[in-house]
């Protein structure tokens, strides 16, 4: 069968319900590239991304994926930062379908010991199996904001997103086929299912009588002829490109004549059926819409108040837009987005109670808790806003010389060089505070070796988990001889 329309029809699809203008269609080729129009059906680019593939497309507002034989492919919607090997399943295998959403992408693999199905984050990562392992007859995977679903022959099965494997339910949903015919492509929305009723093989190369059946979300009866006069070629082998966006159903009809294809187009209710919507195409196997089937034209489906078509986050609400890592997908579902910078430890005051004074005659505790005043030696005090860590290094003011931007250690070769002073470590001090005022009696002697006499600083800094250090404080003292 050779899929030939008038362009009258081509013409028309222009004229149906209008997404928003900057939205997109794609399509995967056999040939082994990703297409890509305006969903008006304008401007079609066959070739948006070379090498695209061969099975299975997805996208989730920010990446394209696809599958190329043993491989799962990544792209921006926009087609740059073509990675055609993101993740695999192993060889030898091949990636059959694909979806996404905004946390991972999922893959549909046939491999020589049977099929599988995998998801990975969409920013690169660990990836891992998910469910039972259906039948060589698995030929569809799509996902929603609970569920994954997949076709197998005559039944399609679900696992939360969120769940075990054991809570898999592989014969979710199973329909009653005509003769000679599976289950193949699959897409939902928040009140259907959708699949495509492919051949199972015989006659080979027919494509007559295909169609596109749906069942609602709750366990209605599947109504199998609610799109007729689609062409899918047969056998799970050949997968039947599905998506569904506010409005509209689209499919990928496949053609005896590979390059005599089409992408289809109707309305949520079946009607207005145009079969050239993109014509013509070659053997779309994969098919990805923006949109999604959020809600009504310009949807908002995670209700941040960013449309969908704009929203690098569409399934996740992400009122600010913030993306970090500038990838196109925004920080909310973006699991390696750079974190945001914890907030900083706050040091209200430091003081020092003598600011002159003689070493005692005991060592001051190099860790411990902040206690009260002693009567010899200097008290420091300061004020925190949370309850953390306090470290005080005591630094000793010794001649320096200035090289390289940093005052250095005097030596004959920076014998010439500009004075200055460099603060050197002499002991550090760490106490666990609380939030308030806290004291710290320091006598000028630690492990039993006074300070020497002449200018010394503290420098206070201040941390705690969850937040980043503080600024240092300083305050300054003078250590004196006793008379």
């Amino acid at each position: 069968m050779r899929l030939r329309w008038p362009l009258a029809l081509a013409a028309a699809a222009v004229l149906l319900g209008a997404p928003p203008a900057n939205a997109q269609i794609y399509w995967q080729s056999r040939d082994g590239k990703i297409g890509r129009a305006n969903a008006d059906g304008g401007s079609p680019n066959a070739s948006f991304v070379n090498g695209g593939g061969f099975a299975g497309l997805a996208m989730n507002g920010a990446y394209l994926f696809w599958g190329r034989q043993d491989w799962l492919g990544r792209a921006t919607v926009g087609g740059t930062d073509v990675n055609q090997t993101f993740a695999s399943p192993g060889s030898p295998c091949n990636v059959m379908a694909v979806a996404a959403d905004s946390a991972n992408a999922y893959y549909l693999a046939s491999c020589s010991s049977g099929r599988s199905i995998y998801r990975v984050p969409v920013g690169g990562g660990a990836q891992q199996p998910m469910g039972p392992s259906p039948s060589a007859a698995a030929c569809g995977i799509a996902v929603d904001g609970t569920y994954l679903y997949w076709t197998d022959f005559d039944k399609i099965g679900r696992i939360p997103l969120a769940g075990s494997p054991a809570q898999a339910d592989p014969d979710w949903l199973t329909v009653t086929l005509p003769a000679q015919r599976q289950l193949c492509g699959v897409a939902v929305d928040s009140q259907y299912i959708y699949f495509t009723l492919a051949l199972t093989g015989d006659p080979p190369g027919n494509t007559a009588d295909t169609s596109i059946g749906r069942a609602t979300l709750n366990g209605g009866t599947p109504q199998l002829d609610f799109i007729t006069g689609a062409s899918f070629y047969q056998g799970s082998a050949n997968p039947n490109g599905l998506a569904v966006d506010a409005n509209h159903i689209y499919w990928g009809n496949q053609s005896v004549g590979f390059t005599d294809s089409s992408i289809g187009r109707a309305d949520k209710n079946g009607g207005s059926v145009n079969q050239a919507f993109i014509y013509p195409v070659t053997f779309p196997q994969g098919l990805a819409v923006e949109g999604g089937g959020a809600g009504p034209a310009g949807p908002d489906g995670d209700g941040d108040g960013v449309p969908d078509n704009s929203d690098n986050c569409p399934l996740v609400a992400n009122p600010d837009q913030r993306d970090d890592d500038r990838d196109g997908v925004g920080r909310a579902c973006d699991s390696v987005d750079n974190p945001p910078p914890p907030p900083p430890m706050r040091i209200v005051f430091v003081s020092n109670s003598n600011p002159v004074f003689t070493p005692g005659a005991s060592s001051t505790p190099v860790r411990g808790r902040t206690a009260a005043k002693r009567k010899r030696g200097t008290v420091f005090s300061f004020t925190l806003e949370n309850a953390g860590t306090m470290r005080i290094q005591i630094q000793r003011a010794t001649p320096g010389r200035r090289s390289g931007g940093r005052c250095r250690k005097p030596t004959r070769r920076l014998r010439k060089k500009r004075a200055c002073t460099r603060w050197v470590t002499q002991h550090t001090l760490t106490r666990e505070a609380r939030a308030g005022l806290n004291r710290v009696a320091y006598t000028g002697r630690v492990r039993r070796k006074a300070l020497k006499p002449g200018r010394h600083r503290a420098v206070f800094t201040a941390s705690a988990e969850g937040y980043s250090p503080s600024a240092p404080k300083i305050v300054k003292f003078r250590i004196v001889r006793a008379r």
